[in-house]
């Protein structure tokens, strides 16, 4: 698991050994065509970095890089994009940058315009062809998606309901799951209760990520200094990490699988 922050990227094993399956800083992909590049997102083993020129003039001066860390191998995409557009996005404000590409489709959560704290997921396929929404249960900012045993996962930490009685529920953490591309709602998979997560964590936390695999949650603690793999399966907490001394509180993880297949035909690197 790659962590952003200010001062660059550090890794997070979590398969027991702490050390990085690449190295952190690319050199490969710094060449003197470009004065620095940042980490934007993984997917699938492949890295995305936005690429700019030390002097910034024009969008001409910056690009956008994928590379396969694991192999080497890297290419430059093309600056020619395509608009693709739906009167859906006058009726969902997207919120957060983080979209999910599984199946065939992009996953993005927003708000719906002109309903408070009414959000859902929003659909596309790469050709711009299929958009629709889906209701999220429990919706809320500090939600999160990912994917996971090939499937997209909904993760809501601090889920409150209230119940026959008007009293106050709070719950902890429920993962939920959609199945396939052609569902319409998501199904609850997991649940963990808040009093039981916070004896075995000790302090507060925020979900970070989930587990390609399995039905792991990474936790960070509220200091940002401890990444904590959450089992909900079996409600078990496996490892503690401490994250490397003296990086400031990471704004981003972005989870890592190292592919080794040979990806990118047609790379200018090696």
């Amino acid at each position: 698991m790659t962590i952003n922050n200010r001062l660059g990227h550090h890794f997070a094993s979590v398969s027991g050994n702490g050390a990085a399956p690449f190295d952190l800083s690319i050199p490969y992909l710094h060449n003197n065509k470009y004065g620095g590049i940042t980490q934007l997102d993984a997917c699938n083993g492949l890295l995305l970095y936005c690429a700019f020129k030390k002097k910034m003039e024009s969008w001409d001066d910056f690009g956008f890089l994928v590379c396969n860390p694991a192999t080497g191998r890297w290419l430059e995409l093309p600056g020619a994009w395509s608009c693709r557009s739906s009167r859906m996005v006058e009726k969902v404000l997207p919120f957060r940058s983080k979209c999910v590409f599984v199946g065939g489709m992009m996953y993005l959560i927003g708000s719906l315009m002109g309903f408070n704290n009414k959000y859902v997921l929003m659909v596309v396929d790469m050709e711009g062809k299929v958009w629709k929404i889906i209701p999220l249960p429990y919706g809320q900012r500090s939600a999160t998606i990912g994917v996971s045993q090939g499937c997209l996962h909904y993760i809501v930490d601090s889920t409150v309901s209230v119940n026959d009685s008007n009293e106050i529920l709070v719950s902890g953490i429920t993962l939920w799951c959609l199945k396939d591309r052609d569902s319409k709602e998501l199904v609850l998979k997991r649940s963990a209760n808040i009093n039981e997560l916070m004896s075995m964590i000790g302090e507060k936390y925020m979900v970070a990520e989930i587990h390609p695999d399995c039905d792991t949650i990474f936790l960070m603690s509220s200091g940002g200094d401890t990444l904590v793999a959450y089992d909900m399966q079996h409600q078990k907490v496996h490892c503690i990490l401490n994250l490397e001394k003296g990086i400031t509180k990471p704004k981003r993880f972005l989870p890592y699988v190292p592919l080794f297949s040979e990806s990118l035909p047609d790379a200018d690197g090696q």
